[in-house]
């Protein structure tokens, strides 16, 4: 039973508590989810499509829920536990309030905890997906990392992922953690068969030496007081799931500036 007259219907709030989410990829590179989609053979008719666009969700909130993804070609294991998502009202099309928390955790060396909020808006058909003025704070643990673990603040003017073309853009990127302030415009392509991020990065000039102590790194002793008291640069990223380069690099580092490019070419 649908409404009649154009009349819209409002489903009260939708509450799940602890629910465990698997995502898989098999050894032949095949996943869980993909029959999910709608197919092209099957739409839905106009009426029916027309009848679904009225209907909306008071909000969802998600309590304790876990969500494990298993990627076997690239021997990949990631769990998000203790998720936590709580939305304003929900309708086709139109944005509505998240915020979702959890902590991440990826093999046994890092663990991640989230907490975003954002104005998101999901158009499922089109496989898009946005989110307006992000706010992403992470408490990274792990070795490597200071005892305390490492604050990062990541904002973006918006963040917004079209699914079918497999592109995102990341427009507006500020990122701050242990004194130092990165900043940029990101876009990526192939995001879902072959991840690849470019786009503009700066870094603002910190002190190395209060930035590498922040990070629990301690210097040699040098000769002159001064050293390692600066390090900033500009340049264009490139970077995927095998390498990361800065080109077009324009790197200051105490009283010397240099150019070129630089970073990783083998990540593994």
């Amino acid at each position: 039973c649908m409404p009649e007259g154009g009349a819209a219907w409002t489903v009260a709030a939708i509450r799940v508590d602890a629910p465990t989410i698997r995502l898989a990829v098999d050894a032949t590179g095949r996943n869980n989810w993909a029959d999910l989609a709608p197919q092209t053979a099957n739409a839905v008719p106009a009426d029916e499509a027309g009848a679904m666009a009225a209907i909306s969700v008071a909000g969802l909130q998600i309590t304790r829920g876990t969500l494990l993804y298993v990627d076997r070609p690239a021997d990949s294991k990631i769990a998000l536990r203790n998720l936590n998502v709580t939305t304003g009202a929900l309708a086709v099309g139109k944005p509505f309030k998240l915020r979702l928390s959890g902590t991440l955790q990826q093999g046994g060396s890092l663990t991640v905890g989230l907490n975003v909020s954002a104005l998101a808006r999901v158009n499922p058909d089109a496989a898009r997906y946005q989110l307006a003025a992000p706010v992403i704070a992470l408490q990274l643990k792990g070795a490597g990392l200071p005892a305390a673990g490492l604050a990062v603040d990541l904002r973006f003017e918006r963040i917004d992922a079209d699914l079918g073309r497999q592109t995102v853009a990341l427009p507006g990127m500020d990122l701050r953690a242990a004194g130092a302030h990165l900043t940029g415009a990101l876009t990526g392509a192939k995001i879902i068969d072959a991840p690849k991020l470019t786009g503009p990065l700066r870094l603002a000039d910190v002190s190395l030496r209060e930035l590498l102590h922040n990070l629990g790194v301690t210097l040699p002793v040098t000769r002159a007081a001064g050293a390692f008291g600066r390090l900033g640069f500009e340049g264009t990223v490139a970077a995927d799931s095998h390498s990361l380069m800065l080109n077009n690099l324009r790197l200051r580092f105490d009283d010397t500036t240099a150019t070129g490019r630089g970073g990783i070419t083998d990540l593994d």
